[in-house]
């Protein structure tokens, strides 16, 4: 859908776009909650919704076929160019429910990177021979955009884990969440059930380079280190993996052919702290013990 030039040009000209949490995981202060309650608040990461800065519902619906996408932001628009002067607080908004305007405290989100720590940006791609993908019944006929999707999420890295690769060392526990929020979602078959301890070895620090070793998964990568911090740091992790049936969120895997195994690649590198995309929480962050 965000491939299409014209729902793009629509979206950068008449609206400004937002990415929020979805109705399932909200990060989000009571007040923007409340806020959003009325306004797609409760809407899946396949759904949308368009309203006004003040609290007015415009349309719902959209999600993967470009074209329905672009029908809906039309609809938009043009109710948008039709509303009278902005209500007041008291007024309602186009769904008749109650428009409510979110006081300006609180923080932006619930979740925020660890302070001193690193983020790192996951992202993954299964390489699919041509022909190979087989779609799911469940997310329609867009085979080929999962085909061509690119997986995403963030990984945090605490302040004293920082430290630690600053003196060349790989932390246990980030090896463990990295175990558990990377390595065992996109190849669930490494992931040891009854058991806390990760079936992948750790990754081992030797002047600046970053390897793993084992008989499923291979790591390679290097970590920058200048005026005692971590400047750069990139890991790609490559092994070959099976099919992940999770509503599409495994991106390429979640079409690979069954019962085959594919080549899989996933790159952590180092975001900019400043960059908003680094403020988004990774998707397990939601669990209580993510930072443990």
């Amino acid at each position: 859908m965000l491939n299409n030039a014209d729902v793009v040009s629509f979206l950068a000209e008449r609206f400004v776009p937002l990415a929020l949490d979805n109705g399932d995981n909200p990060t989000w202060t009571a007040a923007e909650k409340q806020f959003m309650s009325a306004l797609g608040g409760d809407a899946s990461t396949e759904g949308m919704s368009t309203f006004t800065a003040d609290g007015r519902l415009l349309e719902r619906g959209g999600g993967f076929d470009a074209v329905v996408t672009r029908k809906m932001l039309g609809r938009a628009a043009a109710k948008f160019a039709r509303l009278s002067a902005p209500p007041s607080a008291a007024s309602t908004n186009a769904t008749g429910a109650a428009v409510i305007a979110a006081p300006p405290t609180g923080a932006a989100s619930l979740l925020t990177p660890p302070e001193g720590g690193l983020v790192l940006m996951v992202t993954w791609k299964a390489l699919l021979a041509a022909g190979a993908a087989q779609g799911n019944p469940a997310f329609g006929d867009h085979t080929h955009e999962f085909e061509r999707s690119l997986g995403m999420d963030r990984l945090w890295v605490r302040a004293d884990e920082a430290t630690a690769l600053v003196d060349g060392h790989w932390p246990a526990s980030l090896q463990q969440r990295m175990q558990r929020f990377v390595i065992a979602p996109l190849w669930p078959a490494l992931q040891d059930r009854t058991s806390a301890a990760p079936q992948v070895p750790s990754v081992q620090v030797r002047a600046g380079e970053l390897l793993l070793q084992s008989d499923a998964l291979k790591g390679h990568g290097h970590v920058q280190v200048h005026e005692g911090r971590v400047q750069s740091f990139e890991l790609l992790l490559s092994g070959p993996a099976e099919r992940v049936d999770n509503f599409g969120f495994p991106a390429s895997l979640s079409v690979a052919p069954r019962g085959l195994s594919v080549p899989l690649h996933v790159l952590l590198e180092m975001l900019d702290p400043a960059l908003p995309l680094a403020q988004v929480p990774p998707h397990g962050a939601r669990h209580r013990d993510y930072l443990k």
